[in-house]
């Protein structure tokens, strides 16, 4: 069987979804409203879940789940293939969608919704281009690294990936390196992944400093597969116009 191209084979299918192709929007699910999708005012996780679920998706939360205990709606605007606008919802559960849903618990869930959109800058250098919110409208709103790329779109999802499906995020991490490292002509004993993963795992920042160019490398590789697969960019200039740093 054919490995992903992306963190997941699901998250491939919804990439293919959301490709422009010449459109001016795409949304997941299909047929999904961006304006109807938006949580409302008060709205509470579960209100808005299940609301959006019966009106966009047949009332199956597995029609817009990439993993079980993540869903996603998602739409985006364009102009000739370049990102001018996105609207992404991630819900994140506790317990899998399809009991969030149902409301069979009391779960911990959380919903981190990406922003780019260029007529709403609140005050200012409150909303970089693009950001995350946690909950709803409210602030504060946390800025979303596009890379040099501007890859807004597949760095959301790496956002995601790594921090509620970081076996998933690892093992698609590896394939990348691996098939860079393979044409380097540098030996298997040589190869630094391992060593990188087990020093970020038992705490070891002395071994990142002593192995920084290796380090770099890994991250230059992996934008650069990211950008590959999934390369439609946001302007940079804009992203770098109001970053507060």
């Amino acid at each position: 069987m054919a490995e992903s191209q992306s963190f997941s084979e699901s998250l491939d299918e919804l990439l293919e979804i959301i490709r422009p192709h010449g459109r001016s929007i795409t949304v997941f699910p299909w047929g999904l409203s961006p304006v109807e999708a938006r949580r409302e005012g008060g709205e509470g996780l579960h209100a808005w879940f299940a609301r959006v679920v019966d009106r966009f998706a047949y009332g199956e939360p597995t029609l817009c789940a990439i993993e079980p205990k993540i869903a996603v709606f998602a739409a985006l605007f364009w102009r000739a293939d370049v990102l001018v606008g996105a609207n992404i919802s991630g819900l994140v559960t506790s317990v899998g969608v399809e009991d969030f849903y149902l409301g069979k618990s009391d779960p911990e869930a959380v919903c981190l919704r990406l922003d780019l959109d260029y007529q709403a800058l609140g005050k200012p250098f409150s909303h970089p281009l693009p950001h995350i919110h946690m909950d709803a409208n409210l602030s504060p709103r946390f800025a979303l690294d596009a890379g040099d790329s501007g890859n807004v779109v597949l760095n959301y999802f790496d956002f995601l990936y790594r921090n509620f499906e970081p076996s998933q995020w690892r093992r698609w991490a590896e394939r990348q390196w691996n098939q860079f490292y393979s044409r380097t002509g540098r030996s298997p004993e040589e190869d630094p992944f391992p060593l990188l993963m087990t020093a970020f795992e038992e705490n070891q920042f002395a071994v990142l400093r002593q192995h920084e160019r290796d380090l770099t490398a890994l991250k230059k590789v992996l934008q650069d597969s990211k950008d590959e697969y999934f390369g439609y960019p946001m302007a940079v200039e804009d992203r770098r116009l109001l970053a507060y740093a």
